[in-house]
């Protein structure tokens, strides 16, 4: 019997010790699943204020990366068009290179054949001076000339005033013979003799003259013709001067435009270099606008996916 009633009370006793684990289990669940609740309550909310920021602070990124992909993309087609219009002026600057260089190959020619020129009237100048230097010296030897003939001019009329005077004496010979009868024959004969003599030498003498009044006539015309001569050397001294006086102007102007268009083509050359280097310049910070568009656009893609991801976090949440 007492065995009997202490199996009871042992099943009855394991009974309410069973109940009372329960009890406490299910207690146990309640408290750690109300404290679980509590945290993860506690951790939502401020897991949801950070994606709720995350979320905020990538839609601000998104629209901050998205400005900046304006400007980058409208820096990339600036700095294209600058390219593109430096190329241009690259090519320009060459042709203005190139035609400068030409300019200044065809003043250099040109001062060549201007430098050339001025050396043909310098030696026509020269020709010239020597020519009026021998018309000079051939005047003075006509007036010389002129002056010998003269000379010549003033014998032939003494000569004729002898061969007047030896006639008139000839004569007067021939009639103190005819007075002196046949003493007198020889000494007529003789001074017949000398009357023809002097006849002969008076037509020479008129011969003389007439040649010398020739002589004299060609003379003065010779005078007259070279001195005329040594105005028209003189005149043509004068234009030849002034043709070498405006070759020398225009060989100034051209030396002066050669020097002009030499440095002109320098100027150009060091332009058209730096226009090259700018080039190249713009054509590095076009690749880098390049790149700089490229990583914003892979930014802004992460960007997106976060914003997503952070949605998506918060729906859950």
């Amino acid at each position: 019997m007492i065995a009997a009633i202490n199996e009871d009370e042992a099943f009855a006793t394991l009974h309410r010790l069973n109940f009372v684990m329960w009890s406490l289990g299910i207690v146990l669940v309640l408290i750690i699943v109300g404290v679980g609740l509590y945290w993860s309550r506690s951790i939502g909310k401020s897991l949801s204020l950070v994606v709720s920021d995350i979320t905020t602070t990538s839609s601000e990124l998104a629209t901050t990366i998205n400005q900046h992909e304006r400007v980058a993309k409208q820096q990339a087609v600036s700095v294209n068009e600058t390219t593109t219009t430096m190329d241009e002026l690259t090519s320009s600057a060459r042709q203005s290179a190139e035609q400068a260089e030409s300019s200044a190959l065809g003043t250099e020619k040109a001062m060549a054949i201007a430098e050339g020129g001025n050396a043909t009237v310098n030696q026509m100048l020269n020709g010239m001076i020597n020519l009026k230097d021998k018309v000079r010296a051939v005047a003075e030897h006509i007036l010389h000339l002129s002056e010998q003939t003269g000379q010549i001019g003033k014998i032939t009329g003494l000569v004729t005033d002898f061969a007047s005077e030896t006639k008139m004496l000839a004569m007067n010979a021939a009639v103190e013979a005819v007075k002196a009868g046949e003493h007198g024959t020889g000494f007529s004969v003789v001074a017949m003799e000398i009357r023809k003599l002097a006849d002969e030498s008076k037509k020479a003498v008129d011969q003389i003259n007439a040649l010398v009044n020739d002589i004299r006539k060609a003379t003065d015309m010779t005078v007259m013709v070279t001195e005329d001569g040594t105005k028209t050397v003189e005149e043509e001294m004068a234009l030849v001067q002034k043709t070498s006086d405006a070759f020398n102007g225009v060989l100034f102007a051209v030396k002066t435009s050669f020097e002009s268009s030499k440095q002109i083509f320098l100027n150009i050359k060091q332009q058209s270099l730096a226009i090259t280097q700018v080039v190249e310049a713009m054509n590095s910070i076009n690749i880098g606008a390049k790149e700089t568009s490229s990583g914003i656009s892979q930014t802004k893609v992460a960007i997106q996916k976060l914003t997503e991801v952070s949605q998506n976090l918060k729906d859950m949440i």
